[in-house]
């Protein structure tokens, strides 16, 4: 049994209403036909109509009266069943469908900005054919069908998806086909591998980022390999010259080896356009990272590693770590970056102005968890009976108490990143792909319980749970980082609307797409560190008015769009040439954006921190894309 097991017995989860799962679906479906219309206009309709066949087929699957699958999954007589996190609907359609929307939205706005596309549109078809293999997988597990004839099925339907897509493109059909194997294998470790963790929409959300992730690092890395084989092409970071390797005149360079020969023909200029050198050192820390946690604990987990003594495993843990680093992730992260990978990293630590941005994170941090850790409150004690109204009082207050001191972390990342994205963007990129696996390696030594800290750990997080806790990971707070970090590494053409663009949209829409734009890496802020904490202070302390089937309030969501637009007023000022909008109806695209997060927040039983950031940059995106509504661009592989 692996590390990511839990000893408590399986017991069987009772499904939530599908109201839940409908008002999602609701606003999901609402965002894909904006995205629809877009992308029609800009000539793509069989993206478009892709898009609408998956986020209907996801949304009929998802409802209990057809996903027979979901409840059959969920039967205590299946063996090796997955178990969800008790207390939340599925959410298909928000889970297996986001990505795509997020892709969807990217290719719109640079369509409509005049911005090449490189590997978006591949992309695109890769997270459209992840986010039918959940649904899929379930209907197919719920029917009478033999378990032969389910394999063929799903064979069969990953063998069209390869063909339709490899119609037009050889090489996005080989790239959908790896990011189909890597999201069904990180899927399935997800929901039958950890006990209680994940929703299905969760877990189908992070895995299609992951796979996504691992198709565009290795995209990276053979275009920089094709860059010094000789291949041409601008590929890889931008340091540096594209065509043949810096420094080696063209008319002695070595013939290019037939691998490279291949290399040049699947992987054309259009997939390998220049990138900042820190955006590609920071997606080398990040899949490393994250790669490097998952294969440690699962190393240690297994077989004479989980008999060592507490002190051996974390001796070995410790030196694992440094052979990875020194065998394999440095010498990659020295390929893409055209340099010595640590020399890299220590020159961009030490210059000045991340020197004083990095002090300023650790005193912040360091007061933050001081007034975090004065806010919660101590444990209560146990009451001699369920049915006191006096105990039931005293757990209300706690709750509120617990909440309040949990939002005080809200505040807190506000505080550290608002002005670090507004000034020093790149750096903030890095910073949070090195710490997001730094945070994935202590959950590591969590659960292996590796002394020395281990217990600490477990004691200081074990302070801030909540009922979304009580799986075999703990999560939360990474989640918080992760929905701070995502908008601010994807990537957006903010200054670099074509001239045909800003002419056919004129002057004031694009000042108005470029404010959209400039709010979009501050997504995750907004919607979390403001939004969300706002509404939790001020339902707590005068929410009257409840949403349907929930706890929380009207006047809560209403404080969290008004306190979003006060920051906005404050952030797009001061971010320099892309300035503010123009006119009313700019500031009310906005706000519309705004309320739709809101709204998502009030009613969804899904992790916020994750999907609350990807929805409001889609629907700022989308707000820029109408924008630019008269200009439609081509483009793309």
């Amino acid at each position: 049994m692996g590390w990511w097991k839990s000893d408590v017995p399986a017991t069987r989860i009772n499904p939530r209403s599908n109201n839940d799962d409908d008002a999602e679906t609701i606003l999901v479906a609402l965002l894909m036909l904006l995205l629809v219309r877009e992308l029609r206009y800009c000539g793509w309709r069989r993206e478009a109509f892709i898009l609408f066949l998956v986020v209907m087929l996801c949304a009929l699957l998802g409802r209990r009266g057809l996903g027979t699958g979901l409840q059959a999954a969920r039967q205590p007589s299946r063996r090796n069943r997955c178990q969800l996190r008790e207390g939340a609907s599925d959410s298909l359609t928000l889970g297996c469908c986001m990505p795509a929307i997020i892709v969807a939205s990217l290719m719109v706005v640079r369509l409509r900005a005049g911005v090449p596309l490189g590997p978006l549109r591949a992309y695109l078809w890769a997270a459209l054919a992840c986010a039918m293999q959940p649904p899929f997988a379930m209907w197919c597990e719920g029917s009478p069908l033999p378990s032969g004839v389910r394999a063929h099925l799903d064979g069969f339907a990953l063998g069209v998806v390869l063909t339709l897509v490899a119609v037009r493109s050889l090489t996005t059909g080989v790239a959908v086909g790896v990011v189909l194997a890597v999201h069904a294998a990180t899927l399935h470790a997800a929901l039958w591998g950890t006990v209680a963790s994940f929703t299905i929409g969760e877990a189908a959300t992070l895995a299609q980022g992951v796979a996504l992730l691992t198709i565009d690092a290795a995209i990276v890395s053979l275009c920089e390999v094709k860059r010094l084989g000789g291949g041409g092409g601008g590929g890889g970071s931008a340091a540096g010259g594209s065509g043949s390797a810096a420094g080696v005149d063209p008319a002695v360079a070595p013939a290019p080896s037939p691998a490279h020969h291949v290399l040049g023909l699947l992987l054309t200029d259009e997939w390998c356009p220049p990138r900042p050198t820190v955006a590609v050192g920071a997606e080398a820390l990040l899949l490393g990272g994250m790669s490097l946690a998952a294969i440690l604990g699962t190393l240690l987990s297994f077989g004479p590693a989980r008999r060592l003594a507490p002190s051996t495993r974390s001796a070995v843990f410790v030196g694992l770590i440094g052979a990875a680093l020194g065998g394999v992730l440095l010498p990659w992260l020295s390929l893409l970056v055209r340099q010595d990978g640590l020399l890299w990293l220590l020159s961009q630590a030490s210059q000045p102005d991340h020197l004083w941005l990095l002090t300023y994170w650790a005193a912040a941090l360091l007061l933050g968890v001081h007034v975090a850790a004065w806010l919660t409150p101590a444990a209560l004690p146990a009451p001699a009976t369920t049915d006191d109204a006096t105990a039931q009082a005293a757990r209300r207050q706690h709750r509120k108490q617990l909440l309040l001191a949990r939002k005080a972390y809200h505040f807190l990342a506000v505080a550290m990143f608002a002005p670090a994205v507004l000034y020093h963007r790149p750096f903030v990129q890095l910073a949070f792909c090195a710490a997001l696996p730094l945070f994935a390696l202590l959950e590591v030594v969590r659960l292996l319980e590796l002394p020395p800290l281990a217990a600490p750990l477990t004691a200081f997080l074990g302070r801030f749970l909540d009922t979304r806790d009580g799986g075999t990971l703990i999560l939360t707070h990474t989640y918080l980082l992760l929905g701070c970090a995502l908008p601010t590494l994807l990537p957006m053409p903010t200054a670099t609307f074509s001239a045909a663009a800003v002419v056919a949209a004129g002057a004031p829409a694009a000042a108005g797409a470029r404010a959209a734009l400039a709010a979009a890496p501050h997504a995750g802020l907004l919607v979390l560190g403001i939004g969300d904490a706002t509404a939790a202070a001020v339902g707590v302390h005068f929410g009257r008015t409840r949403w349907p089937r929930t706890s929380k309030s009207l006047e809560g969501t209403g404080a969290a769009v008004l306190a979003m637009l006060a920051l906005l007023g404050v952030l797009l000022p001061l971010s320099g040439g892309d300035g503010v909008p123009c006119g009313w109806s700019q500031w009310l695209a906005l706000a519309v954006c705004s309320l739709l997060a809101c709204v998502l927040e009030a009613i969804t039983t899904q992790i916020d921190n994750l999907f609350l950031p990807l929805f409001y940059h889609a629907t700022l995106c989308l707000a820029a894309a109408r924008e630019l509504g008269s200009f439609a661009g081509v483009g793309g592989v």
